[in-house]
């Protein structure tokens, strides 16, 4: 956790898919002092001791992914103690965690809507099967259903390979929210494995 500073800031994935924001308020060792916002103390509350949650740290290096456990609850100065559990991953710049997961969605082509499965997502992009064929380059508008992301997400991608088993895309207009959903998603996803 060398990368980690105090004045960090992270977001919390909880269980139950709420987020709570916060800033590195002290670190040792693999322990961090986290102060919570104040518009998330209600979800904090919910965190228990022993709690295993995923953590997004923004660090100079990047972004710093990590599954931690609660050590010490929400205290009266908005605090709470987590440990560090085995690094999963560091998210540099470009690039991204991804997560295998299959679900439908669809490509917008005119009127129609053609229905594809992931096979991974990250907040950058993910791949894809379907029974329809794409270009290389091609940009397409690409609808994920409510029921995944708790929200109807919709996105143009640019296709950057083309294999006879997958596509892959990278997002090019995301919004902020829709991305922050994604994440949220991933974090759930990877606390389930």
């Amino acid at each position: 956790m060398k990368e980690i500073r105090k004045d960090n800031k992270l977001i919390i994935s909880l269980k139950d898919k709420s987020l709570v924001h916060g800033v590195v308020y002290d670190y040792s060792d693999d322990r961090l002092l986290i102060l919570v916002d104040k518009n998330d103390i209600e979800n904090a509350k919910k965190l228990q001791e022993l709690d295993e949650i995923a953590l997004r740290v923004e660090t100079h290096l990047g972004n710093k992914l990590m599954i931690s456990t609660v050590i010490s609850e929400l205290n009266k100065y908005n605090c709470i103690i987590i440990e560090n559990n085995p690094e999963i991953i560091v998210a540099q710049k470009r690039q991204a965690v991804r997560v295998s997961v299959n679900f439908p969605f669809f490509v917008k082509r005119g009127t129609k809507l053609l229905e594809c499965h992931t096979t991974n997502i990250s907040a950058g992009g993910l791949a894809f099967t379907s029974k329809h064929s794409f270009e290389l380059d091609e940009n397409i508008n690409i609808e994920f259903p409510a029921n995944v992301f708790d929200k109807k997400i919709t996105t143009t991608a640019r296709v950057l390979k083309v294999t006879p088993d997958f596509y892959a895309v990278k997002f090019l207009d995301l919004i902020q929210n829709d991305e922050d959903k994604i994440v949220k998603y991933i974090f759930k996803m990877m606390v389930k494995k």
